[in-house]
């Protein structure tokens, strides 16, 4: 039995769909390559992102070093006889490890030159801080040095320090304290000097010495407030905490 004409179909014409098939199923595994590949990228890129918004929360609530905020401090005239001054400050530690104050000094300038006159944060001792054998009666014992004060993460200290010069350097020569006209605060800070956190102009510093002789104010000496005066921040390094 012959074939008809109809089934029977050219050579060339059978390599044409031969080929039109290969192309096509090129075609359909060249998409699915490529939308593998853009799933693949956004899942890569995801996981990333977790990650490093991970590691950032692992970091702020447990790696961050200290970070201090200092608003400039507030100062006064003492009422005793020494060129020694009260300075109120407020830190506020925004870091997530604990800082150390270990020390506070303020150094005086004169026309932008440091002078030798250096005040210490120290405390005035009384009866009811005493401790041990301490014999109050002597002045020399009188003041103790300055108790390195501890800020903890989010914490916001308020202080009064007392500043006024070592027992060793006294007495002070008069011209000193009539140079000054310019503080430095100094603080010590996990066991690291940081020098002139605060350069105040403070040319009273010399009102109770007058004519050889203190002169103190029944009420006292107001205080004087740095407003205009910048903030100083001082934060630690993530390895050392410095």
């Amino acid at each position: 039995m012959s074939k008809s004409k109809s089934d029977k179909k050219p050579e060339a014409a059978k390599n044409a769909d031969y080929s039109v098939d290969a192309k096509s199923t090129e075609a359909d595994s060249d998409d699915g390559k490529k939308l593998f590949t853009f799933q693949e990228l956004t899942a890569t890129i995801l996981s990333v992102l977790a990650i490093v918004i991970s590691l950032t929360t692992l970091y702020l609530s447990n790696g961050a070093p200290y970070s201090l905020l200092i608003p400039p401090p507030s100062i006064s005239q003492t009422n005793d006889e020494l060129p020694s001054l009260l300075v109120d400050l407020t830190i506020y530690n925004s870091g997530s490890r604990s800082a150390i104050i270990n020390e506070m000094r303020i150094r005086t300038a004169n026309d932008g030159k440091e002078q030798k006159l250096v005040l210490h944060a120290q405390a005035e001792l009384n009866r009811q801080q005493q401790i041990g054998t301490i014999n109050l009666d002597n002045k020399e014992t009188k003041r103790a040095t300055f108790v390195a004060q501890v800020i903890r993460p989010n914490d916001i200290f308020h202080a009064r320090f007392h500043f006024m010069p070592y027992q060793s350097a006294l007495p002070v020569d008069i011209n000193e304290v009539w140079g000054a006209d310019t503080l430095l605060v100094d603080a010590k800070i996990n066991g690291q000097w940081h020098k002139a956190i605060f350069e105040l102009p403070y040319r009273d510093f010399n009102d109770k010495f007058k004519k050889d002789s203190v002169v103190v104010p029944e009420q006292g000496y107001a205080p004087r407030w740095f407003h205009d005066h910048p903030s100083f921040e001082a934060s630690g390094s993530f390895w050392s905490n410095k």
